[in-house]
Formats: structure tokens, sequence, C-alpha cells
């Protein structure tokens, strides 16, 4: 079953939070944090917004992207991407992401949180949901976010409609985003028994897809108990297969990855 993020409202009204108003690539960047390590972490959007630094107007994709990868060592990738791409990672369940568009087409939809805006925005969205940090239901009229997914149609027209500096509109083909792999086992802080005293661990750089680019042999003595806690991921290998593996996310060992059915042995 997917994990659907707790929806954070961005406005001060829901958030309380005097920047919240020119926030939403923070709440929708913490809605995709709280996904990617499927509630591990789940900060507020005011949190995301404080660890950027940055305290005036709204903010950039690469802003939050830093973070995410910064204070939570997560793969991310950030920027332009073709129709066919970014539908190809959300459509396959492996993929969240924090798109940002022009807000003309939503508020002339259902999905309407915010009468009169149609600016540009960004939202949380992944295979069948779409989290607008707008969508608080503050009042009759307001769409309040209820685990549902925007139709297609919707999607693609507000990553077009979104406003480029040179005051052109993006285009249909145009989808700018952070994508944030989406893992496939729940964290459960295991321990990793290393049976023979060896094992393996990768060097896996952001895609998408995410791709092993090197390995490095570990020795500990037989029979070693690792307590960390750990994220599984799709990885695309150098002889272009592909298998789960698993990404260390605390411990001696934080940021290096292993094969999810290798040499160790785990045990929640």
């Amino acid at each position: 079953m997917t994990y659907v993020p707790p929806f954070q409202g961005q406005l001060p009204v829901t958030s309380h939070d005097p920047l919240g108003a020119s926030s939403c690539v923070a709440y929708a960047g913490a809605m995709a944090i709280a996904a990617a390590t499927n509630g591990a972490a789940h900060p507020t959007g005011r949190q995301v917004r404080e660890a950027t630094g940055d305290t005036k107007g709204g903010l950039e994709l690469a802003q939050v992207a830093a973070v995410m990868k910064r204070d939570y060592e997560l793969p991310v990738s950030v920027g332009v991407f073709t129709r066919a791409i970014y539908e190809d990672r959300i459509a396959s369940g492996r993929w969240g992401a924090v798109l940002i568009g022009g807000y003309g087409p939503v508020e002339s939809s259902a999905f309407d949180a915010c009468p009169g805006f149609t600016g540009n925005h960004a939202v949380f969205e992944e295979q069948s949901f779409d989290e607008d940090p707008l969508a608080d239901g503050r009042r009759p009229g307001i769409y309040r976010f209820d685990g549902h997914a925007w139709p297609i149609a919707l999607r693609r027209e507000f990553a077009a409609y979104l406003r480029l500096s040179n005051g052109a509109t993006a285009g249909p083909d145009h989808f700018e985003a952070i994508l944030v792999p989406l893992p496939a086992v729940k964290p459960a802080n295991p321990h990793v028994r290393v049976v023979n005293g060896k094992f393996t661990t990768y060097t896996v750089h952001a895609g998408p897809p995410l791709h092993a680019v090197g390995s490095s042999s570990r020795t500990l003595p037989v029979n070693s108990i690792l307590p960390c806690s750990m994220r599984e991921y799709p990885v695309v290998l150098p002889n272009t297969s592909t298998l789960p593996m698993r990404q260390i996310a605390s411990g001696e060992f934080a940021g290096l990855w292993v094969w999810a059915h290798g040499p160790l042995a785990f045990s929640l």
C-alpha cells in the first residue's frame, strides 16, 4: 500500500508560519521527504524553509533539493525533464516529485484551493496522489486534500503553464521538478550481521534512474552486528541490470549502499 505522507498546509492560517505563503516548494519538499523515508523523517515545511537559510520571497527547487541531499541523504535529481521521462518515473510508482507549474489550470478545476490565484506554485505528487500545500479546506469551496491524484491532463497543464523568467510559459514538454526515489520497504532500524567479516558497498549516483558507478570491499570482525536504518530502492548496475539496493541511512556507514539481498544477513 502506498504511504501517503501527512498533509501540510502552507498558509499561515494552518501552518502558523509567517513565511508560509511564499514557501510552497518547502512544504511540498517536506511532504516529499516524509514519503521518501516512509515517515522516518517528517520535517515541517517551516523547518525545510529554515534549513535553506533563505528568508525572503519564494524558493527555487535547487534550494530545497540541496536540503534534501544534505540533511536527509536523499539521492534526488533536480532539473527540467521531458514529459516522457517525467511521466515514466511517476507512473512506475518508484518516484515522487516536487513539481512546479502555473496554478491557472488548477484554479479552474475541482481541485482549486486558492480562488483567484494563477501564479507559479509547487506540489508534491506521486503515482496515486497530489498533495497541494494550498489544499487545506480552510473555508467552504476550498478543496481539501483527500488522498486523490489530479487527472493526468491537469498535471500536464499545470506543468505547461509554469511562468518562466522571460515571461513565457513553459510548454507541454517542460516538467521542472525535484524527482525523489520512493522506498520499496518501510525503514525499520534493521541490524546488519556481517557473517564472514567482509562485505561490498557501492557508490550510487542520482538519476533518474539511480545508477551504481563503483564498489568497495569492507572488512569487519566476523559476525559483526551493525545497528543502522536503511531505505531500499531499485538501482541500475554498470551491466544495465536493475537490482534492489539499500542505502544505509545511519550509523558508521551512513550514505553507503549495499545489495538488498546480497552477502549480508539482514534482521529487522
